[in-house]
């Protein structure tokens, strides 16, 4: 009966790994957001609210590409500011 399991994607599996693909689906939209506003494209209204919603507490009202940063950051595990020397 292992053929339920083969079935299934690892993110039904278990809780945890639903919490990871959620932060990497999160991950892999804000670098798509990132460079469409590189590009000069506008973002879509769509991907912007997803971002927001899944904001922390102070960072729902930066602006797209600090906010895209913000969860970049959040996903590789820093959660310091990181800043650039200029």
């Amino acid at each position: 009966m292992g053929g339920i399991a083969r079935r299934f994607p690892p993110c039904v599996q278990g809780s945890e790994e639903v919490i990871v693909r959620k932060d990497r689906e999160l991950f892999l939209l804000s670098l798509h957001m990132l460079a469409s506003l590189n590009e000069g494209t506008p973002p879509s209204r769509r991907s912007a609210i997803i971002l927001r919603r899944h904001a922390a507490p102070g960072e729902e009202t930066l602006p797209l590409d600090e906010l895209c940063c913000a969860l970049i950051h959040r996903e590789l595990g820093r959660s310091e500011r990181v800043e650039i020397a200029a």
